[in-house]
């Protein structure tokens, strides 16, 4: 195998890409949050050698089903393809809700207003979920960082990476009722604006 190659399997209940890296985990997170956002409902499992959890976290969190090892069996890659999926159909509408005017799917990893998907990157979406589950509350900046890039000290951005990507969500959010507020010396949180009344 290559490194980062993608290689397809077909699986009972549908398709399914293998991400190959023998590189570690920085190439391979790159590809998964692309493919994630082209083929959301593609099952999508890195083949690597690499152990490291924090890489690992990583790159599940950027949109990865399963991370397994390259001497994995093909009939046990093939097993654990068909429970993932039959996981995700049995979810079925559990992973969409509906938040002011934005229907969000948590497993697609998309954002739709009006029937029109927005255009927004997959660390974009895990800053909005982080943001969503805290109910209105203020969501800590180092909250909103490990949520998004994990809690392994080393790899995690500054405050000022994390306010380039809250700049990111605020405008691709600014046509709707969903606002991100700056809460000074804690973090952020989300608020819904009131619909605008219906005139007759």
């Amino acid at each position: 195998m290559t490194p980062a190659s993608l290689e397809r399997a077909e699986v009972a209940c549908g398709p399914a890409l293998l991400v190959v890296t023998n590189d570690g985990m920085a190439p391979a997170e790159r590809l998964v949050t692309q493919l994630a956002a082209r083929w959301p409902t593609t099952v999508l499992i890195v083949v690597s050698a690499e152990q490291d959890h924090a890489l690992i976290t990583r790159s599940l969190r950027a949109g990865a089903d399963d991370w397994i090892s390259p001497e994995t069996p093909t009939e046990l890659v093939r097993a654990r393809l068909d429970a993932i999926r039959r996981r995700v159909e049995q979810e079925g509408q559990e992973t969409r809700m509906v938040l002011g005017d934005l229907t969000i799917d948590r497993r697609r990893r998309r954002i739709c207003r009006d029937d029109v998907t927005l255009a927004i990157t997959g660390r974009e979406f895990v800053l909005l979920e982080a943001l969503i589950s805290g109910g209105g509350a203020p969501v800590r900046r180092s909250d909103l960082l490990e949520w998004a890039w994990g809690n392994d000290e080393a790899e995690l951005p500054s405050e000022n990476a994390l306010e380039v990507y809250i700049s990111y969500l605020r405008r691709k959010l600014a046509a709707g009722r969903i606002e991100i507020l700056t809460v000074r010396g804690v973090g952020y949180r989300l608020v819904v604006r009131p619909a605008p009344p219906i005139t007759p």
